[in-house]
C-alpha cells in the first residue's frame, strides 16, 4: 500500500540508491515550471533548491532541460490475447519502448478467460508483469455482474487492483456488459472506492457489416458510428449520477462523444491517433493498418475534440497500445471483419503530444504535463506520490533538451 491509497504496483520500476543532485532543471507540472536543483535520495525528491550538503552519488547537470512527470500510460495491453492472435510486445519489450518514450508508469488490463475467475485472472497477469522495465499497474476487467464476481473484485481489492474495465460492446465475443449491470457495480465501487473504467460504444448503435456493399475499411467508420458513442456516453452519465462512483470513459474519439459528457461528472480519456489522425485514411490504399476501436474520426470531430483537449474536458491522454504483429494485418488485408485492431502507441505518446500539441501551440507545458501525468495519477489513487514534482514524491522524471530529446531521469 503507497501513502496514496491501497493501490498496488505489480512492477516497479527501479530507483538507485544514495543521493542523486541534479542541478538546472526546467521543473514542469500542471501547476507552472521553475529552474530548480533538485535532490532525490532512494528514488524520492528530499530537497528542492535546499541546502546541498555535497554528499552526492551522482551530480547531473541538466543544462536548463525541461523536466516533466513520468508519463502514465494508464491504458497498454501487452501480451493481449484476442481470439487466435496475441499482441506484438510483451510486458518487457511494450516497457521498454514505453520507457524510451518517457513513460514510467503503465496500467495493463485482466483478460477474461472461460472458467477463470477475476481474482485468478489478476493472479496470472501480475506474474506475466514481473518482466517490466517500468511501474506496472493492472486494471481488472469484467463481463457482468453478480454476487460471484462482487465478491471476486473485493479480493482484488485487497490485492492492489482498484479499477475495472467493462464493455458496453463486443456482444458478439461475450465481452458486453448491460447499463443494468454496470449500474450495479457502479455502485459497489462508489461503496468500496473503486474505479470504474468504460469502453463506451452503444451495442444497439452498431451498424451490421450487412448493410454495406462490402467490408472494405473504406465502411468501417461508418459501421462503427459517432452516435454509437455519444449513446453510450450519455447513459453512462446517467449512470455515474445515480450512483456517484469514479468512472471514466477510454479512448473518447470524437468531440461529439466529449460535448455528451458535458456537465456530468465522467471522466474523459482520448488517445494520440485520435487527435492525429483521421478517417480519410481508411479510404487510401492502406487504410487497414489504422485498424483500431472506436475508428478514427472526421476532420471535424477532430477539431473539436482538440478543444476538449485544450478547454479541460479531457481529462488525460492514454496511448491504447495495443499492435499485433504485421502479419496478422497483411492476411486480413482490407477486410475490417477480419482485421485484428489495435495501434502501436507506448514508445511515442510524449512525443506526438509535443509535436502535435506543444509545436502547434495547442497546448503549454504545463497542461501537457496535466494531460500525461498528474490527472491520471489523481483519478487513480497515485497523487502526489506520482504525477507531480515535489518534495516528498518519486522521482519518475522525463527530461526532454532543447532539440526535443526525451531522457528517462535518473540517466
Amino acid at each position: 500500500m503507497n501513502r496514496s491509497g491501497f493501490i498496488k504496483p505489480f512492477c516497479s520500476r527501479p530507483f538507485s540508491s544514495g543521493q542523486q543532485l541534479y542541478r538546472h532543471a526546467l521543473l514542469t507540472t500542471g501547476s507552472g515550471a521553475r529552474f530548480a536543483d533538485v535532490t532525490v535520495e532512494n528514488g524520492r525528491i528530499i530537497s528542492i533548491d535546499g541546502a546541498a550538503d555535497g554528499r552526492f552519488e551522482t551530480e547531473i547537470d541538466l543544462q536548463g532541460a525541461r523536466v516533466l512527470p513520468g508519463v502514465i500510460d494508464p491504458h497498454v495491453h501487452f501480451a493481449l490475447p484476442v481470439g487466435n492472435r496475441i499482441t506484438v510486445d510483451d510486458f518487457r519489450t511494450g516497457s521498454m519502448k514505453a520507457m524510451l518514450g518517457g513513460t514510467t508508469t503503465v496500467f495493463d488490463f485482466t483478460t477474461p478467460e472461460a472458467g477463470v475467475s477475476l481474482f485468478e485472472s489478476v493472479r496470472r497477469r501480475a506474474v506475466e508483469a514481473r518482466d517490466a522495465l517500468c511501474t506496472v499497474f493492472l486494471h481488472g476487467t469484467v463481463v457482468g455482474w453478480n454476487d460471484r464476481i462482487r465478491e471476486q473484485a473485493d479480493r482484488c481489492l485487497e490485492m492492489g487492483i482498484a479499477s475495472f474495465k467493462f464493455f458496453t460492446a463486443y456482444e458478439e465475443s461475450g465481452r458486453r456488459t448491460s447499463y443494468e449491470a454496470i449500474e450495479l457495480a457502479a455502485g459497489w465501487a462508489a461503496r468500496r472506492n473503486a474505479r470504474i473504467i468504460v469502453h463506451a460504444e452503444d451495442q444497439a448503435s452498431l451498424v451490421s457489416v450487412d448493410r454495406f456493399p462490402s467490408d472494405a475499411f473504406k465502411y468501417f467508420e461508418m459501421s462503427r458510428p459517432v452516435v454509437a458513442e455519444v449513446t453510450a456516453i450519455q447513459r453512462l452519465a446517467e449512470i455515474q449520477k445515480w450512483t456517484g462512483a469514479m468512472m471514466a470513459i477510454v479512448h473518447v474519439s470524437s468531440g461529439s462523444g466529449a460535448e455528451a459528457a458535458y456537465g456530468s461528472g465522467l471522466y474523459l480519456e482520448t488517445c494520440p491517433h485520435y487527435l492525429t489522425l483521421t478517417r480519410d485514411v481508411y479510404c487510401g490504399a492502406i487504410g487497414w493498418q489504422f485498424a483500431v476501436t472506436p475508428p478514427l474520426r472526421s476532420q471535424g470531430e477532430q477539431t473539436a475534440l482538440w478543444d476538449a483537449v485544450t478547454d479541460g474536458r479531457i481529462h488525460w491522454i492514454g496511448s491504447d497500445h495495443a499492435p499485433f504483429p504485421a502479419a496478422d494485418y497483411m492476411d486480413a488485408g482490407d477486410h475490417f471483419t477480419r482485421t485484428p485492431f489495435g495501434l502501436d502507441g507506448a514508445g511515442t505518446l510524449l512525443s506526438r503530444m509535443i509535436d502535435s500539441g506543444i509545436k502547434t501551440g495547442k497546448l503549454s507545458w504545463e497542461r501537457l504535463a496535466e494531460l500525461t501525468s498528474e490527472n491520471t495519477a489523481r483519478f487513480y489513487g497515485l497523487f502526489p506520490d506520482r504525477g507531480t514534482l515535489d518534495v516528498g514524491s518519486r522521482w519518475d522524471a522525463v527530461s526532454i533538451d532543447n532539440d526535443n530529446q526525451i531522457r528517462i531521469q535518473p540517466i
